[in-house]
């Protein structure tokens, strides 16, 4: 798979529109909203540190409920999408920033990469990591 940068193309409106509205509920602390952006069928990849500890394959619902677990303890302040880089193959990367608090009340700043493919014609979230700093 290559990724190449979608923004010039202008094709990563739906990636992008799924990576904002991920960024949007984080912020808003609104663990519901993350639903919509979830795959209906197999599972999302987690590699947290700061929002977790998690790392694993987990369904939808597991997915949502660990991010609301993390926003009952911690907060996400500000979001930030970096780059979108987006393969012919329907699997996009959105290189993000977090200002975070985490669950221990410490805030820092996180490199969150979120990986959404198209299912079904709608973009869908399969892999959100935090990237060591």
């Amino acid at each position: 798979m290559v990724l190449g940068p979608a923004d010039s193309a202008g094709s990563d409106a739906g990636a992008r529109a799924v990576a904002e509205r991920f960024g949007a509920a984080l912020t808003a602390a609104d663990s519901g909203s993350l639903r919509a952006l979830l795959p209906r069928e197999g599972k999302v990849q987690l590699r947290l540190v700061r929002m977790g500890p998690e790392q694993g394959f987990f369904s939808a619902e597991q997915v949502q409920a660990l991010l609301r677990d993390f926003l009952r303890h911690g907060a996400v302040h500000r979001f930030e999408i970096a780059r979108i880089e987006q393969s012919a193959d329907g699997i996009a990367l959105a290189r993000t920033w977090l200002d975070l608090t985490d669950a221990r009340g410490k805030r820092c700043a996180v490199e969150l990469h979120v990986v959404v493919q198209l299912e079904a014609g709608r973009w869908v979230l399969r892999e959100i990591r935090e990237i060591p700093s």
